[in-house]
């Protein structure tokens, strides 16, 4: 697909859907539509691909290839028997043309007469055609698939594709096969080859991109996707891919360029709407990140994670007001996630709405009592409005339900607190010595401690 081909079949649909709202259908010429008929089946509105078949057959009654197309239709919606018939008058205009044999072969591999199947595609193996071929070794996979003998159908399918790099039936089943199978190291190596033979498939670069994320090697990844859309740039799913999986290596600025690239082109999307605002939000860039995530708040109003977004943007700016109002719009919508109830306790905390900001702490406790930071916000929160003892009583329970050493250091960070400074000391020492990597939390809890040097002498006898 290049936008010459969307420009021409986007006319063509809206030529021919007013036509048919006026009850008024031009006769076109082949060509046109048999674009509308693929476009239809493509997109799975098969009342106008019928319609569409329908006045191409009255203006074009002996034309085999609308027979085979509405055969191939009529298979799509399950329709075999139907399709078989349509097939006879087919071959009644054409009785040389071997995609009737293919698509009465690929009929019967769905009906289950694979005996039947079989027969047919040995006798097109005798052509010297390569896109024949290249579809008797796809139709040979799907009967293998039925006989559930798989091993063969990962050479069936990369033969079809040496024959036919473009059969993008073909590419498909391949990666599904390569997903099934886990063959990754397999399919990497047939893509290369693939490639070789072919560098200008958007399809063969879009898989690969598939297959080295599957095997940790994102960077390659995120350049195959990136060729994908180079090659084909009306292909939205390799903007996707790249532009999330830029998002997770934390390459913010690249997946900002592919996501304003793709809102240039295409229609405006909730998802990319969505994924540009947290761009801008882990570039700190909050008033952009906003203004994305209200765009595609209208577009998805119900959208949790997109409210609670903007809850982070305004928190940013100490907009505690709305921060709360969107936190709790968020939490109205989906009241199971954790880390909503602690973003609003947060926010309560820094507005001064103690009472409220405990509610909130405490309920992402009990959502995700395992988790030890929601402890430590909370004993964090008590020790701020000097309830010391009642944090220490907090980091015990919590020692009993939640996992990692941090609760240690948020503990002996309370008897610092509460003046009980050689206890604390004495725990310290132990605790370092037991877990290093978790000491920060000391700080966190308490930043003066950086500048206590007793501390930080027990820090530097560890290290």
């Amino acid at each position: 697909m290049n936008n010459n081909y969307n420009k021409t079949i986007n006319a063509l649909v809206t030529e021919f859907e007013a036509m048919s709202e006026r009850g008024v259908l031009s006769v076109m010429n082949d060509r046109s539509y048999l674009l509308l008929i693929d476009y239809y089946i493509k997109e799975e509105i098969w009342d106008r691909a019928f319609e569409v078949l329908e006045h191409a057959l009255n203006h074009n009654s002996y034309s085999a290839e609308f027979y085979i197309k509405k055969a191939q239709l009529l298979s799509k919606i399950k329709k075999y028997d139907e399709a078989l018939l349509v097939l006879d008058q087919a071959q009644s205009y054409s009785p040389g043309e071997l995609e009737i044999s293919l698509t009465r072969a690929e009929i019967f591999i769905n009906l289950g007469n694979l005996e039947e199947a079989f027969y047919i595609l040995d006798e097109l193996k005798e052509s010297e055609i390569p896109q024949v071929l290249s579809n008797v070794y796809v139709l040979e996979s799907l009967i293998f698939k039925q006989q559930n003998n798989y091993e063969p159908i990962f050479f069936n399918l990369k033969s079809a594709l040496e024959l036919n790099t473009r059969n993008e039936q073909a590419i498909d089943l391949f990666w599904t096969t390569i997903e099934g199978s886990k063959r990754y190291n397999s399919g990497r190596a047939v893509f290369e080859e693939l490639i070789d033979q072919d560098p200008y498939s958007h399809l063969f670069w879009y898989y690969y991109g598939h297959t080295l994320s599957y095997l940790g090697d994102y960077f390659e990844a995120i350049d195959a996707y990136e060729y994908a859309f180079i090659i084909e740039p009306d292909f939205e799913p390799a903007y996707k891919e790249f532009a999330e999986l830029c998002f997770e290596l934390k390459a913010y600025y690249r997946a900002l360029s592919c996501c304003q690239e793709y809102l240039e082109r295409f229609e405006v999307d909730s998802d990319f709407l969505t994924l540009t605002g947290q761009c801008h939000q882990k570039l700190e860039q909050f008033d952009e990140a906003r203004h994305f995530f209200h765009k595609a708040l209208q577009l998805d109003p119900m959208n949790d994670e997109l409210l609670f977004h903007l809850g982070e943007c305004y928190s940013v700016a100490e907009k505690w007001a709305k921060s709360i109002r969107y936190y709790r719009k968020a939490i109205d919508i989906e009241d199971k996630r954790e880390e909503y109830f602690a973003a609003i306790a947060e926010a309560y905390k820094a507005n001064h709405q103690y009472d409220k900001a405990e509610a909130a702490f405490l309920e992402a406790i009990a959502i995700a009592p395992e988790i030890a930071n929601y402890w430590l916000y909370y004993s964090g929160f008590l020790l701020e409005i000097d309830r010391g003892m009642e944090a220490l009583d907090v980091l015990n329970e919590a020692e009993d339900q939640a996992m990692g050493n941090e609760i240690l250091y948020g503990k002996i960070a309370c008897l610092f607190c509460l003046g009980r400074r050689s206890e604390a000391l004495f725990w310290l020492a132990e605790t370092i010595d037991e877990n290093f990597d978790s000491h920060p939390v000391l700080f966190d809890f308490l930043p003066e401690l950086a500048e206590d040097q007793e501390v930080l002498n027990v820090i530097a006898n560890y290290m």
